[in-house]
């Protein structure tokens, strides 16, 4: 396009003049420009050169010509067309505003009555352009201009211009007309005539990204996209906004069916249809006093028969299922060795569950001290508040997989139901879903259209690939140094195995952050590597939890953009209410952006799904410490330290509370504890040391000059370094290894603000460097600068 400019401006320089570029679509690049005659600015696009190549430019010309001819207040008039100088224009009125995709850029989300607004406003557009035998073709976010509170459509027409124009040297050159995104599946598959309801379709995805934040189907190619578009369900909207009323959804999955037939007619039917369903939704429950009176009749008869219906079934009717524990298979206790693929798979079983609603317990750390019990299931059932025990048995043999479940009553150890399952191995996901389904069903849970949509949505998987992901998932729960480097070659070895395995990119993202966050490398060589990773299971996979979480971790605490890291957690938390992960991170970054009620109601939730995590349990302890709740918080280290003994993070953690409260020779014994690592026993033996000799706070200083000087050969935590100033009561040195951290991007930076006091970070609250930190995080609290 370099020439393209100087070749416009000269041909058209009688009747505009370029300005500047303001715009760049899949057909045309747009130009802002003054109309000399009317004296006024107005757009003028131009049609891609190897696109208007193709086309036969009278035929385009007549084409164009008619869409002219349409006026509508929501449709956005022709002006001008025509050929300069070898190139194909087209002019409409400039609208000094912004298009969809701009606002769904900067804002991600609409609320609901902004999407209603717009979309209707489009399709009475696309009503009155449908009657006039002209259908768009390429509906999306950049074709609808916002002008003050009214929504205008661009470019009608210009899409049936070109294919109509184009003809086969069109498709024989591979270009589309139309935006992947949005497109329908008879326009995905290259159908030769499409009419008005491929425009409702495309609709239904711009109304769909407006509630979301995304389109319905992403991929990493346009043709992964389209083959999405032609096969997937779409998943309800609900499955990120829970607040979107059910008719609404179903409006939109009808808009959106795969089928022109199984849609609305007319763009009309769609939009009275939407207003319905959301009026429905809004109605208020009005009655006149007389009404009134002839409703409590009608609900007392409905309670009697209610009470007697009750009272004919209750003797037959079981207690109602409503959570459940899932033991750990047998196998983890018979064949040590596969070990990591039985529990990924064990854990992917669970995961299911979670995403499909079920209230579910389970995790190796819960439940591996269940494996050689003597209890009962019945007091298993009672230690976890759970009505019913699954019984599992996995097994991966070559080319065939397979999963045994046995619900027991935890009441009364009966024997509820009990089935085996078995896959190609290519077909592993469908066999976690399949039982899912059967569980869901022996225990009565009416699965909600987003869970129905995803359990019946499965494609094949290689085996490889999936096995070296459990191994990864295995490995990289244990956060040790060799752990999480072990656990990256496998997620490597899954890709290289497939390249377009979503789980196995989530999974590389979140062992980098944990590298970082441990301490092991520099934020500079982690960061890039696991946000990119993040990126790419979102691009293959938007409704992926995991994806979901991993970039809100790597971007939002790398970039201290605190709205997108909220907006990450919520989404992966809407998709799996029972992901334990997302809400114990969750629960940290209230805890960092001091509200703490809500900190703590999401680390109770965590721990609800899983009552023995080790990880939960020291999030929430820091919770209770935060808040002045000092016995539960001991309560909740004391059982981390009875699992792992001298767990770094609890010590860690138990030797800032210990200083706190001024028992420093706890204090000392914890943080020597939290260097009780191979690779820093020698600074525990120090510190052990250089308190019996010199005490508290100069063993301490001590502690950190050793830090700091083996910061000159390999990356240690500036925010290690610094806690161990402050303790010592070292303004000077602790502010500065603070500075050191923000400089790094030392993703634990941001706990220095988490609370204003008691801590150890009071005795520099008040100082100007300390709240320069606080705004460079952009922490809301931060004082502004005097």
């Amino acid at each position: 396009m370099t020439d393209v400019v100087p070749r416009l401006a000269d041909a058209l320089a009688d009747r505009y003049t370029i300005e500047r570029q303001i715009g760049r679509g899949g057909m045309a690049t747009v130009y802002l420009a003054r109309d000399l005659k009317h004296d006024r600015p107005v757009a003028l696009k131009v049609l891609e050169p190897e696109l208007a190549a193709t086309v036969g430019h009278d035929r385009f010309l007549r084409e164009i010509a008619i869409a002219a001819k349409l006026n509508h207040p929501n449709i956005l008039g022709l002006l001008d067309s025509g050929e300069a100088d070898g190139l194909l224009f087209y002019v409409m009125p400039y609208v000094d505003g912004e298009s969809l995709g701009d606002r769904l850029r900067r804002e991600e989300q609409l609320p609901l009555e902004n999407a209603l607004r717009i979309t209707t406003e489009v399709a009475s557009a696309l009503h009155y352009a449908h009657e006039q035998g002209i259908v768009h073709r390429d509906i999306k976010p950049g074709n609808i201009l916002l002008s003050g509170d009214r929504a205008v459509v661009a470019d009608f027409g210009i899409a049936k211009a070109v294919t109509e124009a184009g003809g086969e040297a069109l498709t024989e050159t591979g270009l589309a007309v139309g935006t992947p995104a949005y497109m329908s599946p008879e326009q995905a598959t290259g159908r030769e005539r499409v009419d008005g309801r491929t425009d409702i379709y495309s609709l239904g995805c711009v109304f769909y990204h407006m509630v979301v934040g995304e389109p319905p189907f992403t991929g990493p190619s346009a043709q992964a996209v389209l083959a999405r578009h032609a096969i997937d369900p779409v998943s309800p909207l609900s499955t990120v906004r829970s607040t979107v009323p059910s008719g609404i959804d179903r409006v939109i999955t009808k808009a959106m069916g795969k089928s022109p037939a199984d849609r609305y007619r007319t763009a009309a039917e769609f939009a009275d249809a939407l207003g319905r369903a959301a009026a429905e939704a809004e109605r208020p429950v009005r009655a006149s006093a007389g009404r009134r009176i002839g409703l409590a009749l009608a609900v007392t008869a409905v309670v009697l028969l209610v009470a007697v219906g009750w009272w004919a079934t209750a003797q037959r009717s079981e207690p109602r299922i409503e959570r459940l524990a899932v033991l750990p298979p047998v196998e983890l206790a018979t064949d040590p060795e596969r070990a990591p693929v039985v529990q990924g798979m064990y854990d992917a079983l669970l995961t299911e569950l979670g995403q499909a609603g079920v209230r579910v317990i389970g995790s190796m750390q819960s439940m591996a001290r269940y494996q050689s019990t003597t209890m009962t299931a019945a007091e298993i059932a009672s230690e976890l508040g759970v009505d019913a025990i699954v019984e599992s048995s996995v097994f991966w043999a070559g080319d065939s997989v397979g999963i045994g479940v046995r619900l027991i009553d935890g009441r009364t150890e009966e024997s509820l139901w009990s089935q085996s399952y078995d896959a190609d191995a290519r077909n592993v996901v469908g066999l976690y879903r399949e039982v899912t389904r059967a569980i869901a069903g022996e225990i009565q849970l009416a699965l909600t259209p987003a869970a129905e949509a995803r359990l019946a949505a499965v494609a094949p998987v290689d085996p490889a690939a999936h096995e070296a992901y459990l191994q990864g998932r295995f490995y990289s729960g244990n956060l040790t140094a060799d752990d999480l480097e072990t656990a990256i070659d496998y997620f490597n070895l899954a890709l290289a195995h497939d390249s377009l395995y979503a789980p196995a990119y989530a999974g590389l993202s979140w062992a980098w952050v944990a590298k970082q966050q441990m301490g092991y490398v520099p934020p500079r060589e982690a960061t890039p590597i696991a946000i990119q990773a993040a990126e790419r299971a979102l691009a293959l996979d938007s409704l992926l939890p995991e994806a979901h979480h991993a970039y809100a971790t790597a971007k939002g605490w790398s970039e201290w953009d605190w709205a997108l890291q909220e907006r990450g957690l919520k989404r992966a938390i809407a998709l799996n209410p029972f992901y334990g992960d997302a809400r114990a991170d969750y629960s940290h970054y209230l805890l960092v952006l001091r509200r703490f009620d809500e900190a703590a109601a999401q680390g109770d939730t965590a721990l609800a799904s899983d009552p023995f995590n080790v990880r939960y349990l020291g999030f929430r302890a820091v919770v209770h410490f935060h808040m002045g709740e000092y016995d539960a918080g001991f309560a909740a280290l004391g059982r981390v330290l009875r699992v792992v003994p001298k767990n770094p993070v609890a010590t860690w953690i138990l030797a800032d509370v210990y200083h706190e409260l001024g028992r420093y020779d706890e204090a000392m014994q914890n943080a020597i504890d939290a260097f009780a690592a191979p690779s820093m026993a020698g600074l525990a033996d120090s510190l052990r040391n250089d308190f019996a000799a010199r005490g508290y706070r100069e063993a301490l200083r001590a502690a950190g000059d050793r830090l700091g000087r083996m910061a000159q050969a390999t990356f240690v935590s500036p925010y290690k370094v610094a806690s161990l100033y402050a303790r010592a009561g070292d303004r000077d040195s602790a502010l500065a290894w603070l500075e050191r951290g923000l400089a790094a991007r030392e993703p634990n930076l941001p706990y220095i603000g988490a609370t204003p006091s008691p801590g150890i970070w009071e005795f520099v609250h008040d100082e100007p460097r300390f709240q320069a930190l606080l705004r460079a995080m952009h922490l809301p609290y931060a004082m502004e600068q005097r």
